[in-house]
């Protein structure tokens, strides 16, 4: 997956777009570009590495110049192409790429390999510099009947100050700005600096300037379109400070809850999910990218247990190229925030070009996977929200759902239900209390601080719980963090285990006596272990120091609390930290 931030307008762009790049959702991305034009001359650094690096490296590259493009992808093989990188670029044109180019290897014969190829960028480049004689648009033209794939596309010419894009299977998105106009394949990254943008459909390309926007369709026709408003007041950055997110997130918990368990109770009849539909699923799959991948994977131990349908978790990146069957007796939940996820929306799409059922779990009711699930949960999160933000809203929705679906199959009693719905409305009272746990205990924290190494831990669902644990640890924290299973990690030697931290979850009563198993026997290899563990759980230990327990609720909730309770004892970590530093 690749993600485009370009922009023109009238003053230095460089900051704009790498900033743009900062905005863009995707995660884990191996490498970065950006290519500036200054006066005929383009300019082009590519790294390996996150966008903040290209930032620290990018400082002498096109310090005046009002027009640039920028990239940022994961490294993958697709069917037919090359290896997708960032901005490729010669002194003619620089173009980046979103998508696979499926007859890779005969329109790489048919340039005759005018330099190195190695990439779909490169390959793009190389057809520019091919058409070069021809005027942009016609250029667009050409590529339209001759690329294979549909993949999404913008470049720059050294001839001109305009950007050219051309929208494939997914749409791309121009704003507005004070001073300019810019362009990226995800809507977050261009409404963080649009008051107004347009939507680049399937098929159809613009111009864009420091001035205006031009639409062409298919045909490269102009075309009006209506400029759609940002809507700043629920777009606003979702940035806390430490001391202050742990708090956020009981309101996190509570706007989900209100969102979806109304004055007729939680009621999910607007999906068109009858019963008879439901009682056919013979399985499930949840898909998602990142953190929405890791809160799939909590999921699907919850709804095995509610729903009784075999459930699992894959993350869209693979399920996209994987040979996957679905049918009609299949449930695919797709889960992504943003609701631009390329690869959760190509899931979607080949999951019900098969007759299965898709569900979404998004954050905006207008997004391509909405309108491509047709039935969508729709949540709410600020722009740029941390992980945990939306770890734990997507969580919330993802079991509320699972309860519903339960209730609905009837594995789920009318009484469980009507008393889980009771304590999902208490539950952000709950994450409240869980974010103030054990807060006048340092100790925890200092573990954490002075240990050589972090490991987080559990079984089960907690298992899946401690890889966003893990994530929360190296997010924010000074510290490196390893996830992985008790049963795996019991297996590490005295070496690795002494003077190590190792933060482990019981959140689940009836893996408590098989946990604890492992957890002393990693205490008798020289471990530290700090416990997050409900109240009740806690009341049945004796031999463990470092215990931060949470008020018991239901299981599909307790894991939600017993993640706010260990940002608490990060936040207390920091703390300490700065007061070190400023002792020092």
């Amino acid at each position: 997956m690749s993600a485009i931030f370009a922009y023109a307008g009238n003053a230095p762009c460089k900051d704009i777009i790498l900033e743009g790049l900062n905005r863009l959702r995707g995660e884990a991305f191996e490498l970065s570009g950006i290519t500036l034009k200054t006066e005929n001359k383009i300019e082009c650094l590519k790294i390996k590495g996150s966008t903040e690096r290209l930032f620290n490296e990018a400082k002498d590259v096109g310090k005046n110049s009002c027009i640039g493009l920028g990239e940022a992808s994961r490294i993958y093989r697709c069917k037919g192409s090359g290896i997708t990188a960032a901005p490729a670029a010669n002194k003619d044109f620089s173009v980046a790429l979103d998508g696979a180019i499926e007859n890779f290897e005969s329109l790489k014969q048919w340039t005759k390999h005018p330099f190195s190829i190695a990439t779909d960028e490169d390959l793009m480049l190389a057809v520019l510099t091919k058409l070069k004689s021809f005027a942009p648009l016609e250029i667009i033209s050409k590529l339209s009947a001759s690329l294979g794939g549909n993949p999404s596309y913008a470049f720059i010419t050294s001839a001109e100050d305009a950007v050219y894009a051309k929208s494939g299977a997914f749409p791309l998105f121009a704003g507005v700005c004070d001073d300019g106009v810019c362009l990226s394949n995800e809507l977050g990254a261009a409404t963080a600096f649009a008051k107004k943008y347009y939507v680049i459909e399937r098929g159809e390309c613009c111009k864009i300037t420091s001035e205006k926007i031009t639409i062409y369709d298919s045909k490269i026709k102009k075309i009006k379109k209506q400029p759609r408003v940002t809507g700043f007041g629920e777009m606003s950055d979702g940035v806390f400070p430490i001391t202050d997110r742990i708090h956020s997130l009981s309101f996190a918990v509570n706007d989900t809850v209100k969102r979806l368990v109304g004055a007729n109770g939680l009621d999910f009849e607007y999906l068109r999910l009858g019963k008879r539909t439901i009682s056919k699923f013979s399985r499930a799959v949840i898909t998602g990218s990142g953190t929405s991948y890791r809160a799939a994977r909590l999921g699907t131990y919850f709804f095995e247990l509610m729903c009784n349908i075999p459930c699992t978790a894959v993350c869209s990146g693979e399920l996209r190229y994987s040979g996957a069957v679905f049918d009609r007796e299949t449930l695919l939940i797709a889960v992504s925030a943003g609701g631009e996820n390329k690869d959760t929306i190509a899931c979607v799409r080949k999951a019900k070009s098969c007759g299965a059922t898709a569900v979404a779990i998004t954050q905006q009711g207008n997004s391509l996977l909405s309108k491509e699930c047709e039935r969508a949960i729709n949540i709410k999160l600020k722009r740029n929200s941390e992980s945990v933000f939306t770890y734990v809203t997507e969580l919330t929705a993802l079991s509320l759902f699972t309860l519903w679906l339960g209730a609905k199959n009837e594995v789920v009693s009318e009484k469980y239900f009507d008393v889980a719905v009771k304590l999902a409305e208490l539950l952000s009272g709950k994450v409240s209390g869980a974010a103030k746990a054990n807060s006048l205990n340092p100790i925890p924290s200092n573990r954490i601080i002075k240990a050589e190494r972090i490991f987080v831990t559990g079984l089960g669902a907690d298992s899946e719980l401690s890889l966003q644990a893990a994530e929360e640890i190296n997010e924010i924290a000074p510290f490196k963090a390893f996830a992985m299973p008790c049963s795996e990690l019991s297996l590490k030697g005295e070496a690795e285990l002494k003077g190590s931290t190792v933060i482990a979850f019981i959140t689940n009563r009836e893996l408590m006596q098989k946990s604890l198993f492992y957890l002393r026997r990693l205490g008798a290899l020289g471990a530290e272990i700090i416990l997050y563990t409900t109240e009740g759980v806690e009341n049945e230990l004796y031999d463990f120091d470092n215990v931060i327990s949470v008020t018991e609720s239901l299981p599909i909730f307790d894991c939600i609390c017993a993640i706010a309770a260990l940002e608490n004892t990060l936040s207390t970590a920091l703390r300490l930290l700065e007061s070190s530093a400023e002792a020092g």
